[in-house]
Parts: C-alpha cells; structure tokens; sequence
C-alpha cells in the first residue's frame, strides 16, 4: 500500500507556508505530528499576542482608592478578586491558626483572650508589607 500526499499550511512568523507530506495508511502517526507540530506554531504565535491584551486590560480595570479610613481595591474582574480573596483568606486562616497555637504554648486559656476574627486577619494579612507602620492591633 502506498501512503497518501497531504498539504499543510505552516505558521512562521506572521506568514504562511505550506508543506507536503506523507502518512502510512494504518498509522496515520505522520498526521498527528504535523498537526500537533502546526498547532504549537499558532499557540506560539498568538498565544504572547492574547497574553499582553489581557494583561493590559486588566491592568486598567484594576484601581485603589481610598475614602477616608477605607481602602477599595477594584480588582478589574470576577477571576482576579477571587483568587486574590482566596490567597488572603488562606493566610488569614493561618494567622489565626498561629494566634491560637501561641495561645495554647503560653499555657493561656483559649477563651481567656478572643480569638480574631477573620476579617481583623485579612487586614492583617493585606497590610504585612506595611507591618513596621502599623503594629496597633
């Protein structure tokens, strides 16, 4: 048996070639490595093109500002505010974690002080850069 000529068309740089192969009538493995080969190209093409329009987008949806004691961090969207609530929530529950373990190593009653709340350890948490200026709690 004789394998068949195919034509693709190859994504170099902005423009286009093509190339002529052959594949084995039982494997057909010729194909899918020229396709997986011109599949790699376009995502390496397009793909830092989509990265840097999305990067710039969100970079002007997102602002902080400030209204007297508040601080609103708008985040630009839906994914970002997620995952940033997520990592802090995260490091917030460890914050608390610690409060209660330093509590029970110093041979004080858990109930003997309040545990923080989430909220105080999210603040806490946000503001750790910032922990030399603020050390009021």
């Amino acid at each position: 048996m004789s394998g068949s000529c195919d034509t693709v068309f190859i994504f170099e740089g902005g423009d286009v070639t093509t190339s002529t192969y052959t594949t084995e009538p039982t494997t057909g493995i010729t194909a899918l490595t020229a396709l997986a080969d011109v599949t790699d190209e376009v995502l390496c093409t397009v793909t830092p093109l989509v990265v840097e329009d999305t990067e710039a987008e969100e970079a002007g949806a997102v602002s902080l500002t400030r209204r007297g004691s508040r601080f609103i961090l708008d985040c630009g969207n839906l994914v970002t505010a997620t995952s940033l609530w997520s990592a802090i929530s995260s490091a917030a529950l460890e914050v608390r974690r610690e409060e209660v373990a330093d509590k029970v190593h110093g041979g004080q009653c858990v109930h003997d002080r309040p545990t923080p709340l989430m909220s105080y350890c999210r603040g806490q948490v946000a503001l750790g850069p910032l922990s030399p200026v603020r050390q009021s709690g």
